[in-house]
C-alpha cells in the first residue's frame, strides 16, 4: 500500500489472502433493468502465489 501511494500517488486497498475459489458476478443496469453477467472464476497459479 505504501509503495502504491508513494510511487503512483494513488490510494490502494490491500486484502488478506483467503485460500479457496474466487468468483465474480457482474451486474449492469439500474433499478429494475438489470443484466447479470456470467460467473467468472479467477484461478491463481499456486506456484506464483
Amino acid at each position: 500500500v505504501r509503495f502504491v501511494h508513494e510511487r503512483l500517488g494513488q490510494s490502494a486497498i490491500a486484502e488478506e489472502f483467503v485460500d479457496g475459489r474466487e468468483l465474480y458476478v457482474g451486474v449492469l443496469g439500474n433499478n429494475h433493468d438489470l443484466d447479470v453477467l456470467p460467473i467468472t472464476e479467477l484461478v491463481f497459479d499456486k506456484e506464483r502465489v
